[in-house]
């Protein structure tokens, strides 16, 4: 009969993850070594440790739980297939100024509408994750484009390499490609004022009431035809300078300072070379 293997999960956030790898490289063991954006596992003949290496409310781990059970059970789409590599997270019409008032619009807690929304996970998930922190939530959506390294020591050296992504990994970047077209819809309205968008936020310059009162209709708009749901915040003393070929951005939200890092086109242009390049045939 095959012993069995024993199980442990350690919630220390990694603290003794790589010493207890120290430990048997020394020891000259054989055992594999998984290590993912959240967990990481140590395997040997005997034993299975799980380590969580960051921070995270247990809420993330069981909101992973929840999307994995309803794409299991009655997920009503086929998995799309999207490469990563044509995903867009921003997009910039940026030059150097400062500015009195930008006003922004954020789709609200746009990737778990968009899972139930495009029939990935049910009402129950959707409204478990709407109810938990942002961080967690990002965190448990994450989780299904997670990618595992993993190395495969022997006789306590690195023998095997291998990089293994998580089969759901497209649907999470439907959900990024799904949010980018929506907020593109949102830049179309007022192209001239567009400064620039992150994610799913986006931010107009902004003059007037009237620039206010027809934003906040059109985008309301475009949001019903997505059933989305928007915030929208008026920012002040903005400003945005070019440092090292990027963009730095500061404004205020209330009393409350925030700042964003964007390329610059020729950045931007450099790295999509980049992309193109890595994606030919090698001969």
């Amino acid at each position: 009969m095959k012993e069995k293997k024993i199980k442990y999960k350690e919630i220390n956030h990694g603290y003794n993850l790589f010493e207890f790898v120290e430990v048997l490289k020394k020891a000259k063991s054989n055992f594999i070594f998984e290590n993912s954006n959240y967990t990481a596992k140590i395997i040997t003949e005997k034993t299975e440790i799980t380590f969580t290496t960051k921070n995270l409310n247990i809420t993330a781990f069981v909101g992973a739980s929840k999307i994995r059970g309803d794409l299991k059970n009655f997920t009503k789409n086929i998995i799309p297939t999207i490469n990563s590599q044509d995903l867009e997270y921003y997009q910039q019409n940026l030059t150097e100024q400062k500015l009195n008032y930008v006003a922004n619009f954020d789709l609200t807690k746009a990737y778990p509408s968009i899972l139930y929304n495009d029939g990935f996970i049910s009402l129950e998930t959707f409204e478990y994750l709407c109810s938990i922190g942002k961080t967690e939530r990002l965190a448990a959506i994450g989780m299904l484009a997670r990618k595992k390294n993993i190395i495969t020591f022997e006789n306590g050296k690195a023998q095997y390499f291998e990089i293994n992504k998580k089969e759901t990994s497209p649907i999470f970047y439907h959900l990024v490609q799904k949010t980018n077209f929506i907020i593109s819809e949102i830049r179309k309205l007022n192209e001239s004022k567009f400064l620039f968008s992150w994610v799913d936020g986006i931010y107009f310059e902004i003059e007037n009431q009237n620039e206010i009162d027809f934003l906040n209709l059109k985008v309301l708009e475009i949001c019903n035809i997505y059933n989305m749901k928007f915030t929208f915040e008026l920012l002040n003393n903005y400003e945005s300078y070019i440092e090292n070929n990027c963009f730095r951005i500061s404004f205020y939200k209330g009393e409350n300072e925030k700042r964003f890092t964007i390329p610059t086109n020729e950045i931007r242009a450099s790295y999509e070379f980049y992309k193109k390049i890595n994606q030919l045939p090698i001969n």
